[in-house]
């Protein structure tokens, strides 16, 4: 089903920066947190959550920035992520 149309390109991509611009804040404030001198006297499995939190942030950004790149430049139909190259 063709998605021209139903979906605002601009709101989309409006979207998408807000969602990178609170992920990039909330991985500064993780990493932050890591970096603090003080961070090393937290339990193990305190220091391990966050490390996995970190980690799981930058996966999540990169999928976002990916996304935010590639939703709309797939394919000249302007349909999103059901386009397997050719318009119609």
């Amino acid at each position: 089903m063709p998605l021209a149309g139903l979906i605002d390109k601009e709101a989309e991509l409006s979207r998408l920066a807000r969602q990178i611009s609170k992920l990039e804040g909330d991985l500064g404030k993780t990493e932050v947190r890591i970096g603090n001198p003080n961070f090393s006297k937290a339990p193990e499995t305190v220091q391990q959550q966050a490390r996995s939190l970190a980690d799981k942030q930058r996966k999540d950004l990169a999928t976002v920035e990916e996304n935010s790149t590639t939703a709309f430049s797939r394919c000249k139909c302007r349909r999103i992520r059901s386009c397997r190259g050719t318009p119609k």
